[in-house]
């Protein structure tokens, strides 16, 4: 579908039914990477992109050079009688060059029509289609302006869901480049709905989320104490990122320390407390007040959005339905006054031991 281009998009993200405020941005996006991919000295060396961009927008990303679409240069040149030999070599080279150029650029945007036409349903570009013609004479920034003025309105409930997407819990197994991706998005659609979100209330909101979810609390403490008035949300991005490596640093370190001391020490007497009994549900354990949630591949977590269902990093033979109650041969984990499930068998066994060999510290251990 590219018309030998190498677009970074051979094809567009398929629109499945009317087309959404969320599903055009993609589509956008898209058609900005594949029009810039093929390279035009018009409008300040950014491709082709003045064909799905409009004028005011491609002025912000051109250094205020404006694009100006190649039109077909005519019939040959005719020379007359004074012309040099010189002169009669440049006209021609340049009815050259504005021929090359518009057929480049005819090819191009035919190129991006193709693709638009494919990824979302003609029903909702028919309005544009000539009875004869079809979409001979439409050019794909048309396409483009007609589908967001149609469909690519926010109502007033799509950008109140948009602003409270912010409180979304983030997985700490994701990157954290994949929140700061979220965020953009997040803003950028507030911004089309015309209810753009500030840096001071999106990372208010952010800090509300890790603040509910117990992580980086030493990070966000030092925003907590500080003046909003000096918040700048690139900055928040960067202590954050910096507060979530320490966080992997210690999770690793605490990790390796503790089996190290486990190989190098003798054994610790056996601690004389008696353990609190662990209420169970199927989703989680509580253990001195403490939720612990169960996964089959990795045991268990104090994350709410880490099971065996939600897991994001699974081993292999995952079993997704896999509770505290029914660990179908999972990571083997003994819950504490209550009888232990059956061993399990197969390959699990060793999986089994290693997991039970940690289950097994006393309280005072943990």
């Amino acid at each position: 579908m590219s018309d030998n281009f190498a677009f970074p998009h051979g094809t567009l993200t398929t629109i499945i039914g009317p087309p959404t405020n969320a599903s055009l941005q993609v589509l956008k996006s898209q058609l900005c990477d594949n029009a810039a991919s093929v390279p035009s000295r018009r409008g300040g060396g950014n491709g082709h992109l003045g064909l799905v961009m409009d004028t005011v927008e491609y002025l912000t990303v051109s250094d205020n050079v404006t694009w100006v679409t190649p039109i077909h240069p005519g019939d040959l040149p005719v020379h007359g009688t004074g012309v040099t030999t010189v002169q009669r070599e440049q006209i021609n080279r340049q009815y050259d060059e504005d021929l090359a150029a518009y057929d480049l650029c005819i090819r191009v945007s035919n190129a991006l029509k193709r693709q638009i036409i494919l990824a979302v349903d003609p029903t909702f570009l028919r309005a544009l289609a000539h009875p004869k013609l079809g979409f001979m004479k439409v050019s794909p920034l048309s396409m483009i302006q007609h589908l967001d003025a149609t469909y690519g309105r926010l109502t007033p409930g799509e950008i109140e869901a948009n602003r409270l997407a912010l409180s979304t819990p983030w997985n700490p197994d994701r990157p954290i480049e994949d929140l700061w991706a979220s965020v953009d998005t997040i803003r950028r659609i507030a911004e089309d709905g015309q209810a753009p979100i500030t840096e001071v209330t999106a990372i208010s909101l952010l800090l509300d989320m890790f603040e509910a979810s117990g992580l980086l609390s030493s990070t966000t403490e030092k925003y907590r104490l500080s003046e909003p008035s000096s918040w700048s949300l690139e900055q928040f991005k960067r202590d954050i990122t910096r507060g979530n490596a320490e966080r992997l640093r210690r999770l690793t370190t605490g990790s390796s320390g503790y089996h190290g001391a486990l190989a190098a020490t003798a054994p610790k007497a056996v601690s004389t407390r008696v353990a609190k009994p662990c209420p169970t549900t199927t989703d989680y354990i509580v253990c001195d007040g403490i939720q612990l949630y169960y996964c089959w591949s990795h045991g268990v977590s104090g994350y709410a959005n880490h099971t065996s269902a939600t897991c994001v990093n699974r081993k292999a033979g995952h079993i997704a339905s896999a509770t505290l109650t029914n660990q179908q041969g999972g990571a083997y984990i003994r819950i504490p006054g209550q009888q232990p499930p059956k061993p399990p068998k197969g390959r699990n066994i060793r999986r089994a031991l290693a997991a039970q060999t940690v289950n097994d510290m006393s309280d005072d251990d943990i």
